[in-house]
């Protein structure tokens, strides 16, 4: 039972975690304490010490983290933006299809001609699906700026 909690006594040496681990584990505690409030800079500082991070170091990540962090959202946002945009055309793919195999059966069941607009717009949707969820990184980048000064320009409008 390798992944099982284990206390000191119960180890021989102290349990080691890689970079990797300890940031999914930090993401999961802050997400329990988002529910129960905010973190302030001292109670952050406080456990990056902890953690045996340098104070000054915590501050440059926090500056970092306002600089950078936004872009990082705004891509975040751009992809999800995109994928919902996939889902939203492949949902109407299937109505339409759907309703053209119908009528197809109903009125004239000899010649199946709903494969042509099947088969045809299976083709953009494919295409679509494609850019949805394999988008160019210029492309994240670009659509992630547009939603930035989307924003700002609507933090404007509200000031």
């Amino acid at each position: 039972m390798p992944n099982e909690y284990r206390t000191d006594r119960e180890t021989e040496r102290e349990e080691m975690f890689t970079v990797n681990e300890v940031e999914g584990i930090l993401r999961r505690g802050l997400n329990r304490k988002r529910d129960s409030g905010e973190i302030t800079r001292g109670e952050l500082v406080d456990t990056a010490r902890e953690l045996g991070l340098d104070s000054r170091e915590v501050e440059r990540a926090i500056h970092e983290q306002r600089k950078f962090g936004s872009i990082e959202l705004a891509r975040d946002e751009y992809k999800a933006k995109k994928k919902l945009g996939f889902y939203r055309h492949l949902r109407t793919y299937l109505i339409i299809n759907g309703a053209l195999l119908l009528i197809n059966l109903v009125s004239d069941g000899g010649d199946l001609w709903f494969f042509y607009p099947l088969i045809g717009w299976g083709i953009g949707l494919a295409f679509h699906a494609s850019n949805a969820f394999n988008p160019s990184q210029r492309e994240v980048d670009s659509g992630a700026r547009r939603i930035l000064r989307k924003q700002q320009r609507r933090g404007l409008e509200f000031d």
